[in-house]
């Protein structure tokens, strides 16, 4: 558990419009592994399906599978500093 909220899934990035209006927040966590940088992580408000849970964005692999978006920089920042 995250922030002490329940994994409810993913969200792809391709679809992060879609799931605007259910979004709270969307932070970012410093990962290691598998790629080092920042994990995106959007907390669902009260009006989505499974409120107060939280969600990984992921992008879409050439094989049809997914895998957590890791950002190299934010906002023209590394991800280590």
């Amino acid at each position: 558990m995250i922030y002490h909220l329940p994994f409810a899934g993913f969200i792809r990035a391709d679809k992060l419009w879609w799931w605007k209006h259910y979004i709270d927040w969307i932070k970012y966590e410093p990962i290691n592994f598998p790629n080092p940088g920042m994990l995106m992580i959007a907390r669902l408000n009260a009006d989505s399906a499974q409120p107060n849970t939280i969600r990984v964005i992921t992008t879409s692999a050439l094989n049809d599978k997914r895998k957590a978006q890791v950002l190299k920089k934010i906002f023209g920042k590394e991800s280590n500093d």
